[in-house]
Parts: C-alpha cells; structure tokens; sequence
C-alpha cells in the first residue's frame, strides 16, 4: 500500500476516491474521521488519506495523478437558440436554457 494525497475535505477525498475506482484502481481511505481530532493531534495527521491498494499500480496511478490535477480546459461555445457565449462547464446556455452543442 501506498499514499496517493491527503485532502482536508472528506467530500474531495471520496469523489477523488470514486475517480480511481471508475479508472480500475483499488483504493481506500484513511482517517476519514480524525479531523475532529484536530488540536488534540497535529493537523497533518487529521487529514484524509487517500491510499493505493496494490503498489504494483502506482506508476499508472501517478500517471492518473498527473491528468487529474491538470484536467483539459473546455472551450466556450456559442448557443445555437440564442447566439450567447457560454463557458465551457456549463451544459446549458444561461441565457434561454438550450442544451450546448453535442460537438464543441
């Protein structure tokens, strides 16, 4: 076994979590309730931990690592309703509500 990241957030830890586990990984999580802990033990040690099962996996694991931390910027698109700019995360044009292009 081998740690992959702490997080302060719970919620980051487990959707990180859910990530590798969708990409074939076996992980688990570590201390998943010791931040209440906190100011009675270091802070560093009430971290959530996100852990590798099996070190055999850590050099496609790291390489998970590196496209997580730097996902793709999604390009802006222009609604075909409306003619709005939208940024893009964003599924639906704010302005009229319109579905984005399937293509962009």
């Amino acid at each position: 076994m081998r740690k992959l990241r702490t997080f302060d957030s719970l919620t980051l830890a487990a959707h990180w979590q859910n990530l590798f586990e969708q990409a074939g990984f076996a992980v688990h999580l570590r201390n998943q309730f010791a931040s209440s802990a906190v100011g009675e033990i270091p802070v560093d040690q009430g971290r959530v931990q996100l852990w590798l099962n099996d070190a055999g996996d850590w050099e496609r694991a790291q390489s998970l690592l590196a496209q997580l931390d730097q996902p793709e910027a999604l390009a802006a698109w222009l609604c075909t309703q409306c003619g709005e700019r939208s940024e893009g995360q964003f599924s639906a044009c704010w302005r009229c509500g319109s579905d984005a292009p399937a293509a962009r």
